[in-house]
């Protein structure tokens, strides 16, 4: 019996209008962020403004998206992947990550442990078959293919996320750090 349970994510993949808003959302913010600077974010701040209103709408438009839940692998059966997918001699990506990016991508997102499938990298949604699984997968854009494995990535070798990862808190933390005087404490 494991004592820990695999670490998991659940990644949004946003559709049509919501992708769009989104992206505008994120360029208010960055466009508030080269007005302003990061010097101290705070009451009346374009950025703050910018960055909360992209966290509203992130918000509701998840509940609109589709979600791919990941699950991180044993240490074995990552390592199994790895081995499986030697780096290229001539890619030097493939030897500071230690395998085959490019197989690596093709590899980790379907994977299903043979002798356990409950060991696999999506958990939800739950495919009947194997070929159904890789039919979602073939079916995703090539940025939403790249979002679902670079996530799926980090959860096989990160240690963990930051629980304050949304935009204004981040901010908040940066203007904190630039900022001459003192951070408030809570």
């Amino acid at each position: 019996m494991a004592l820990l349970k695999p670490r998991t994510r659940t990644v949004p993949l946003f559709q049509g209008d919501d992708r769009v808003r989104i992206t505008e959302l994120q360029q208010a913010v960055e466009a508030a962020v080269t007005r302003e600077g990061l010097r101290r974010v705070g009451d009346g701040s374009e950025t703050l403004t910018a960055a909360e209103e992209y966290d509203a709408f992130v918000l509701e438009a998840t509940g609109r998206a589709v979600k791919v839940e990941l699950q991180q692998l044993r240490h074995k059966l990552w390592r199994k992947l790895v081995l499986a997918n030697p780096p290229r001699d001539d890619e030097e990506d493939d030897k500071e990550y230690g395998f085959d990016i490019d197989a690596m991508a093709e590899a980790l997102l379907p994977y299903v442990d043979d002798e356990d499938p409950e060991q696999r990298t999506i958990i939800s949604p739950q495919f009947e078959t194997r070929e159904a699984l890789q039919e979602f997968i073939d079916d995703l854009s090539h940025g939403d293919f790249q979002r679902l494995y670079s996530a799926a990535y980090l959860l096989n070798v990160d240690s963990g996320g930051d629980p304050k990862a949304d935009m204004s808190s981040r901010l908040a933390r940066i203007s904190d750090a630039t900022s001459s005087s003192p951070a408030r404490l809570g």
